[in-house]
């Protein structure tokens, strides 16, 4: 119970310091939020899976911190990414059938 309510609060103060310091929308910080309160529990899981008070909270701080840059930073460039793996998959698939119309041309 007392976890919950931190996490709570946790996720209340991630929206609101993303919305007013660095200038996220309203939505987006939500969503950055809720993800980053899932990824510390299951850092938290994990490093008292891991067990050992100073161990396992590394690992679950580690976890928690990782996690959460790694989310932010797909979240924040999904439009390149997309756009980077069109590009990608459309080259290959180009120079395949390229290749095929020299082969059979």
């Amino acid at each position: 119970m007392l976890f919950a309510q931190v996490q709570n609060i946790y996720l209340l103060l991630c929206c609101n310091v993303q919305v007013h310091l660095d200038d996220e929308n309203k939505t987006d910080a939500a969503v950055k939020a809720g993800a980053h309160g899932v990824i510390s529990a299951i850092g938290g899981v994990v490093g008292f899976a891991a067990g050992g008070p100073i161990g396992g909270a590394l690992l679950g701080a580690g976890i928690g911190y990782l996690g959460s840059e790694g989310f932010d930073a797909i979240y924040d460039n999904a439009g390149d990414i997309w756009e980077g793996t069109k590009s990608f998959v459309g080259d290959a698939v180009s120079g395949i059938t390229d290749g095929l119309g020299s082969i059979f041309g």
